[in-house]
């Protein structure tokens, strides 16, 4: 099973990715817009597409073959709770970004519907794919640590990052050190989870 190390590094580095992608976009339209000089144009071009290409280059190698111990089909939004510094900051700066996209176009006279086009389609399909993700979504362990999301986007979050693991009568709260991605994971206590209860107990002492 292939799967992405999930860290504080890797989660900013594909939010900057996106935030790359997003600059492309508006550096385009600012060109197409005002007639910028290509002299200007072409080197931060060269920059964002070099940074995108050794990011997304990280994002690959940041990867391993794992072989999972168990594997339980689950309720995303039941299992983990984020950490809301890693929600809400990525939403400001994507909807700065969007503003300033429309922004530029409509103060250089030029239609927006264009981009209501695209960025409504492109939501469509990115809500589409998040939706089938969290129907396949599953969660799991391993040697190298705890295992979530589904087939095609697996993340594996490694012990090193697990401060404490505390059993209740009804879940089984899984901390995480401060200002990771996930705050934490809550198992339902359940005989479906009594072989993940185990191997929790005999990774983390």
């Amino acid at each position: 099973m292939l799967v992405q190390f999930l860290s504080i590094r890797s989660e900013r580095n594909q939010h900057f990715l996106m935030t790359l992608i997003f600059f492309v976009f508006i550096l385009y339209s600012c060109y197409t817009s005002f007639d910028l000089n290509l002299l200007i144009v072409i080197p931060l071009f060269l920059v964002c597409i070099i940074s995108v290409y050794f990011l997304f280059k990280f994002q690959l190698k940041n990867r391993q073959i794992i072989e999972p111990q168990l594997s339980i089909k689950g309720n995303k939004n039941k299992v983990l709770k984020k950490n809301m510094k890693w929600v809400v900051y990525p939403f400001l700066i994507y909807s700065l970004l969007t503003f300033l996209h429309f922004f530029v176009v409509f103060t250089s006279g030029n239609s927006v519907v264009p981009l209501l086009y695209d960025y409504g389609i492109g939501g469509a399909l990115a809500l589409g794919f998040n939706y089938f993700l969290a129907t396949n979504w599953k969660y799991g362990i391993c040697n190298e640590g705890l295992i979530l999301g589904s087939k095609f986007d697996s993340k594996l979050v490694l012990w090193e990052n697990i401060i404490k693991v505390d059993y209740q009568k009804d879940f089984i709260i899984v901390l995480t050190k401060e200002n990771f991605p996930i705050s934490l994971f809550s198992f339902p206590y359940n005989q479906e989870n009594k072989g993940l209860e185990k191997l929790l107990k005999y990774k983390i002492l």
